[in-house]
């Protein structure tokens, strides 16, 4: 369950890079930033997308917990 929570959280990022690829999403807004050197274009794709990794973590934790726990 480690190893989904660890895929979970790099994919998330990895979905970033989608624009450099002609992909949409919050690494649109990243890109976007970083050529207009606009730091608020940059927030505004990056903290989402930091916040969406973090509460797929939480939310696996907690599954895996539930899981131990049942095993136990």
């Amino acid at each position: 369950m480690a190893g989904l929570r660890i895929v979970a959280v790099i994919a998330i990022g990895v979905a970033t890079l989608a624009p450099l690829i002609g992909g949409e999403g919050l690494g649109r807004e990243i890109y976007s930033g970083l050529n207009l050197h606009n730091n608020i274009k940059i927030y505004v794709g990056a903290i989402p997308a930091c916040l969406l990794a973090i509460l797929a973590d939480i939310v696996l934790g907690m599954l895996q917990n539930k899981l131990k726990r049942r095993n136990q």
